[in-house]
């Protein structure tokens, strides 16, 4: 009798391991690398590099790789602005919000949507360079939900024969996991870049994650003259998905605080999650008391 208990808590044992084996965690990486001065990160979307360059809307704003990816009008909105935007000093005067956006409560007002919502992605594409291609790839990160190519339109095809949808692999050295949005362009109409010439792709009816963070598309080319071409990590495009309207922003560098005197205040390199906790509810516009917070964490 105890052999055979032994035996079902052995089998019952490997069956709960083979389970904690099938489901790994999943994050994804901060585009970027961050450094101690202003603008804190640099080698992200802004500004952008040299080559093809890939737009979201509501998301990245045209302008990033002119050095000015805050500039607005009262016809073209700036799209997604990092907190600490690198050229502030230079775009000043085309930006009618605050522009040190963690000194008030103007996160990206523009370039975001909110968890939870469905709505449609327009992306855009267009080079620094001329580039002859046949086939486009729009990566689209797994926690988006994507619709039937029936809800995708574009200007690279008429034949809609020629848009395809598929998930690419978990074990993807790239897109884990991924949407993949492909689009062969028409016979005899292969997708040609040239200065100002612009592509565009749009997806009706996608529901954002229910994570709130800053999200990127990875773009990628095939045939035509040119080949295959990745673009660039810096000219992905970028969508903020926000808890609300108005979300409370946390920055700073994490520190080590043990009692190890070679480490002790040096920064944290490993990846992790913050938790913070607050007490008091306070109104985003007047500063004012509003209420105070169950006593329990939230993560950032």
């Amino acid at each position: 009798m105890h052999k055979k208990l032994a035996a079902t808590l052995t089998i019952a044992i490997f069956l709960l391991s083979t389970l904690a084996i099938i489901a790994p965690a999943q994050a994804h990486f901060t585009l970027g690398k961050y450094q101690g001065t202003y603008p804190y990160e640099v080698q992200d979307f802004d500004p952008h590099v040299p080559g093809v360059i890939g737009y979201v809307w509501p998301g990245g704003g045209e302008n990033t790789y002119l050095g000015f990816p805050s500039y607005v009008t009262n016809v073209v909105s700036p799209g997604y602005v990092p907190p600490y935007p690198s050229q502030f000093l230079n775009t000043a005067k085309g930006w009618t919000q605050n522009l040190m956006q963690l000194d008030g409560h103007e996160y990206a007002p523009f370039g975001a949507i909110v968890t939870g919502t469905t709505g449609d992605l327009i992306f855009a594409v267009n080079s620094t360079t001329a580039m002859d291609f046949t086939n486009i790839y729009i990566a689209i990160p797994p926690e988006f939900t994507v619709p039937d190519t029936s809800q995708v339109v574009t200007t690279i095809t008429n034949n809609y024969a020629l848009i395809l949808k598929y998930k690419a692999s978990m074990f993807d050295r790239f897109v884990p996991g991924w949407t993949i949005i492909r689009i062969i362009a028409d016979t005899q109409h292969d997708i040609q870049f040239y200065p100002q010439g612009w592509y565009y792709v749009r997806v009706n009816g996608v529901t954002a994650p229910s994570i709130a963070g800053k999200y990127f598309f990875k773009i990628s080319f095939s045939g035509g003259a040119t080949g295959e071409y990745w673009v660039p990590t810096q000219n992905w495009p970028v969508l903020l998905v926000k808890g609300e309207l108005d979300p409370a922003i946390i920055t700073g560098t994490i520190r080590f605080g043990g009692y190890n005197a070679s480490l002790y205040g040096q920064p944290l390199e490993e990846a992790g999650m913050v938790w913070a906790k607050m007490t008091t509810k306070t109104d985003p516009y007047t500063g004012s008391t509003i209420g105070t917070c169950p006593d329990h964490t939230s993560p950032t």
